[in-house]
C-alpha cells in the first residue's frame, strides 16, 4: 500500500527531515543506553569486586601478622609477654574470623564461592592449639620462676611438638587465606574479561545500528531527491530543452499538486504561448513580406541614420562612463591620500572641497569646511598670511611652497609642509586653487628629540672618554712620576754644577753657559711631559686639527715608556715618512693609541715564556687613508669572535670594566675611520684602525723609517 505524502514540497521535505532526525536519536538513544549500561556494570564491578579483593588482602594480612606473633610467643621469657602476645593473637583470630564472615555474606551475593567453613575450621583449630600452648609456656615459666634458686627446669618434648605443630597451623592458615585470595583475583579478572567481551558486543551493536541508520539515510535521501524531485525536474528541464520539436500541444509528464507540479503546468502554458506566437509570427511574416517590399527603400535610409544615431549614442556612452571612472578614480586617489588635500575658489577664497585627511587633521567636518575661508577658521594673523600666500600664488600662477607653517586646529597647533598649485581655465585665468598640506608636526617633535639625544649621547661620551683618559694616566702615575722626577733631578744637578763653575777662579764661564743650556733643555721636556698630562686629562670638548700622526706617537711613548720598561717589552717603530695630515682631535687619538700600548703591554706581562716584543707601525690603506697599527707578541686573542671585544663591558681581564676599546672604537668612528683586531703570527694580537687624511692634503707617502728599539 502506497502511502500518501504531502501535497506541499516543503511539508514532505519537512517530513524527510523528520524522519532524518528521528533515525538519529534513535540510534543515539540506543548508543547512550549500551554506553551507560556498560559505565554502570564497569563502576558496579570496580566498587564490589575491588572491595573483596582488598578484603581479602587484608585477611592475608592478618594470618602473616598471626604467623609473625607466633614466632614471638615462643620466644617470650617472661609471663606478662607471654600473655600480651596471647593476647593479640587472639586480637587477630577474632578480626581474621569477622573478615571470613563478611567476606562469605559478600560473596553468597555475588555467586563467588568462598570456603568459609573451611576458614572457622583452621581458625578455631589453631585457636585451641594457642591456648594449649600458652598455658603450658605460662606453667612452665611459673615452674622456672619458683624453682630459680635451682638448676633450670628442661623444656619438655610436648612443647617442642606443639610448637611444630603450632607452625604447621599457621602455614595451613596462611596457604587457606592466599589460596582465597588467589580465587578473588581469578574471578575479578574473569569478571573484567567478561566485561571487555559484552563491551565488544555493544561496541559490535552501535556499528551495526550506525551502519543501518546510514543505509536507511540513503534509502530516504535517495528516494525522496532521486525520484521524487530530481526525476521530476529532469522532466521539466527536457520539455523546456525538446518543447519546439513538436508542433502538436504536448503536456509535460509530471503529475501532482505540490510545486514542482505548479511549474510543470506553467512551463505547459510557456510552451503553448510560445507555439501560439510562433504561428502569429508566421502569419505576420507573410504579411510583412508585401510591406518589406514597399517600404524597403526607406527602411535602408531609416537604417542607415539609425545605425549612426546608435554609434553616436554609444560613443557618448562610453564618453559619460569613461568621465564617471575618471571622477570616481580621482575622487577614491584624492580622498585616500594621506596628506591634506584642499581646493578653494580663485574668486572668494573659500573652501569648495576638503579630503579625509583635512578634516582630520583640522578636526573640522567636511560640512564645517566647505563655503568657509581662512578668515572663518583660524586666527586672524595666520589667516592674512594664508590668504597672502594664496593671492601671490594665483599672480604669479606658479606653484609655491611653505616648507613649513603652523596651523591652529582644534587638536591644537600643528606644523605643516604646504604646496599651493593654481588651476586655470581653458583661457588661462586661474579658476581654483589647490593645496597638499602634511603634517611634519611629529617629525619636527623627533628632529628636536633626536637632537637633543644626540647632545646627551656626545656629552655622555665625551665624559665617558675623559674617565677612561684619567683611568689609564692612573695606571700610569709611576711612570710618568718618573719621567717628570729625571728631568727635574737634571736641573738641579746641573744648576749645582753651574753654580760650581762660577764660583771657581778664575769663573769657567763656558762650562757654566753648557750647564745652564742643560737646564733649559731639562726644565722644557718637564714642562712637555706635564702639558702633555694637562692636554689628556682636561674635559674640553672634541676639537678638529690638522696634525702629523707620527708627531702623536711620539708624545704617546713618552708617557707610556716607563710603563713599557717596567714590564720588559721591546717597542719597536715603523712609521712611515711624509705620512700626509689628518683632521681629527690630538687628544682623542692619543686616547686610542694609549689603550691600545696599554692593553699589548699588559697582555704581554702575562707570559713567562718567549720576547715581548711591540710593534707600532704607520702607513696608507687602499682607500688613501692613514694606517696604524699595534701589534705584540702576548697569548693572542681569547674568544673566537674579535669583534666582541668592541662591545661595551666585555673583557678578558680580572679586574676590567670591558669600556676602553669599545670608547675606541667610538673615537676612530667619529674620525670617519674603523677599528679592528685580528691574531698575529705566530702569536699575539694584531690592533689596526684608520683615520681619513685632510682633504686639502697633497702629501705622498714616502719610504718608511726601519724598525728602531725603544
Amino acid at each position: 500500500m502506497k502511502l500518501p505524502l504531502p501535497q506541499s514540497l516543503t511539508a514532505q521535505f519537512a517530513l524527510v527531515v523528520s524522519c532524518l532526525a528521528a533515525l538519529v536519536v534513535a540510534v543515539g538513544a540506543t548508543t547512550i543506553y549500551s554506553l551507560t549500561g556498560s559505565s554502570y556494570t564497569l563502576r558496579q564491578l570496580a566498587e564490589d569486586r575491588l572491595a573483596l579483593q582488598e578484603d581479602a588482602h587484608d585477611l592475608t594480612q592478618h594470618t602473616l601478622k598471626i604467623e609473625r606473633m607466633t614466632f614471638e610467643l615462643a620466644r617470650n621469657d617472661t609471663v606478662d609477654s607471654l600473655r600480651e602476645t596471647h593476647r593479640k593473637i587472639m586480637d587477630e583470630l577474632t578480626s581474621f574470623d569477622r573478615l571470613v564472615d563478611r567476606l562469605a555474606s559478600a560473596t553468597t551475593s555475588d555467586g563467588i564461592g568462598l570456603d568459609a567453613l573451611a576458614l572457622h575450621r583452621a581458625s578455631q583449630h589453631f585457636r585451641t592449639t594457642i591456648n594449649i600452648e600458652a598455658q603450658l609456656r605460662e606453667t612452665a615459666l611459673g615452674t622456672q620462676g619458683a624453682t630459680s634458686s635451682g638448676p633450670p627446669a628442661p623444656a619438655g618434648a610436648p612443647l617442642a611438638g606443639l610448637d611444630d605443630d603450632l607452625r604447621r597451623q599457621a602455614d595451613a592458615l596462611s596457604a587457606a587465606a592466599r589460596k582465597q585470595s588467589d580465587y578473588f583475583t581469578r574471578a575479578y579478572r574473569e569478571a573484567v574479561q567478561d566485561l571487555a567481551e559484552h563491551s565488544d558486543r555493544t561496541r559490535r551493536w552501535v556499528i551495526g545500528e550506525v551502519a543501518v541508520s546510514l543505509l536507511l539515510a540513503w534509502l530516504i535521501a535517495h528516494v525522496f531527491f532521486g525520484r521524487h524531485v530530481v526525476t521530476r525536474l529532469r522532466r521539466v528541464s527536457h520539455a523546456l530543452l525538446h518543447g519546439d520539436t513538436d508542433s502538436s500541444r504536448a503536456g509535460v509528464p509530471v503529475r501532482g499538486s505540490d510545486e514542482l507540479a505548479d511549474m510543470a503546468r506553467a512551463v505547459e502554458q510557456f510552451l503553448e504561448d510560445r507555439r501560439q506566437r510562433k504561428q502569429a509570427e508566421a502569419a505576420l511574416k507573410e504579411l510583412n513580406v508585401e510591406l518589406e517590399a514597399r517600404v524597403a527603400q526607406r527602411t535602408a535610409q531609416l537604417s542607415a541614420a539609425l545605425a549612426d544615431l546608435k554609434a553616436e549614442i554609444v560613443e557618448r556612452q562610453h564618453a559619460e562612463e569613461a568621465v564617471r571612472a575618471s571622477e570616481h578614480f580621482l575622487d577614491s586617489i584624492i580622498e585616500n591620500i594621506p596628506d591634506t588635500v584642499f581646493v578653494k575658489d580663485a574668486a572668494t577664497l573659500c573652501f569648495v572641497r576638503f579630503n579625509k585627511a583635512g578634516e582630520e587633521l583640522l578636526g573640522y567636518r567636511r560640512e564645517e569646511l566647505i563655503g568657509k575661508s581662512v578668515h572663518d577658521l583660524f586666527p586672524a594673523d595666520e589667516a592674512d598670511f594664508f590668504a597672502l600666500k594664496d593671492r601671490a600664488v594665483l599672480e604669479s600662477r606658479q606653484m609655491v611652497d611653505v616648507p613649513e607653517e603652523s596651523v591652529h586646529t582644534r587638536h591644537g597647533p600643528r606644523w605643516v609642509h604646504t604646496m599651493k598649485i593654481p588651476i586655470l581655465d581653458l583661457h588661462g585665468e586661474p579658476q581654483f586653487l589647490l593645496g597638499i598640506s602634511r603634517d611634519i608636526t611629529e617629525q619636527k617633535r623627533a628632529a628636536a628629540e633626536l637632537r637633543e639625544s644626540e647632545r646627551r649621547y656626545r656629552e655622555a661620551q665625551t665624559a665617558l672618554a675623559h674617565a677612561n683618559r684619567v683611568t689609564t694616566l692612573g695606571q700610569l702615575a709611576a711612570s710618568i712620576s718618573h719621567e717628570i722626577k729625571q728631568p727635574i733631578a737634571a736641573v738641579g744637578a746641573n744648576a749645582q754644577a753651574g753654580r760650581l763653575w762660577l764660583g771657581a777662579q778664575p769663573p769657567n764661564l763656558s762650562e757654566a753657559r753648557e750647564a745652564f743650556e742643560r737646564i733649559f733643555k731639562d726644565a722644557k721636556r718637564a714642562s712637555e711631559v706635564m702639558n702633555r698630562i694637562h692636554g689628556l686629562v682636561k674635559n674640553a670638548p672634541p676639537s678638529k686639527e690638522h696634525l702629523q700622526i707620527n708627531d702623536a706617537i711620539g708624545e704617546v711613548i713618552a708617557l707610556t715608556r716607563g710603563e713599557v720598561v717596567k714590564h720588559r717589552v721591546s717597542t719597536r717603530l715603523h712609521l712611515a715618512e711624509n705620512l700626509p695630515p689628518i683632521e681629527g682631535d690630538r687628544v682623542e687619538l692619543q686616547q686610542v693609541l694609549m689603550n691600545l700600548i696599554i692593553n699589548a703591554v699588559e697582555a704581554m706581562s702575562e707570559i713567562d715564556d718567549g720576547p715581548r716584543d711591540m710593534i707600532i707601525s704607520t702607513g696608507t690603506d687602499d682607500a688613501g687613508g692613514v694606517l696604524i697599527s699595534v701589534s705584540d707578541s702576548g697569548p693572542g686573542l681569547a674568544i673566537d669572535n674579535p669583534e666582541r671585544l668592541f662591545e661595551p663591558f666585555c673583557t678578558s681581564k680580572a679586574g676590567g670594566l670591558g669600556i676602553g676599546l669599545s670608547i675606541c672604537r667610538s673615537i676612530v668612528e667619529a674620525h670617519g675611520g674603523r677599528l679592528w683586531a685580528s691574531q698575529n703570527a705566530p702569536r699575539g694580537a694584531v690592533f689596526q684602525f684608520t683615520v681619513p687624511i685632510h682633504r686639502s692634503s697633497t702629501s705622498q707617502v714616502g719610504a718608511s723609517v726601519p724598525y728602531t728599539d725603544v
